[in-house]
């Protein structure tokens, strides 16, 4: 059900921020619930990270709070946190999309 998260999350690891799962996040509304602002700003993305990121989006079409749940525990558990002008990064996000 998360296959094509988890293969975004894991490739984007490699990447400079803002990296293409983060751009994922904006079009989820992850950030914009989490920090109130979009944060993909400068993302550079190919036609392989926009296939990945585009099969990421079906399965977050297809069964939007499963998916939520899971791109929680991903930022949870790898304590990813942004310092992006001074909000609170400190805060849980949010639990349901």
């Amino acid at each position: 059900m998360t296959k094509a998260v988890s293969h975004l999350w894991d490739m984007s690891e490699a990447y400079p921020y803002p990296s293409p799962f983060t751009l994922y996040l904006d079009l989820i509304g992850w950030n914009t619930m989490r920090y109130g602002k979009h944060m993909a700003d400068g993302c550079e993305c190919g036609v392989y990270e926009a296939r990945l990121i585009g099969d990421a989006l079906i399965e977050f079409s297809d069964d939007p709070v499963e998916v939520g749940k899971y791109v929680n525990v991903i930022m949870l558990a790898n304590q990813l946190t942004i310092d992006y002008d001074g909000l609170d990064t400190d805060s849980t996000p949010c639990d349901t999309l």
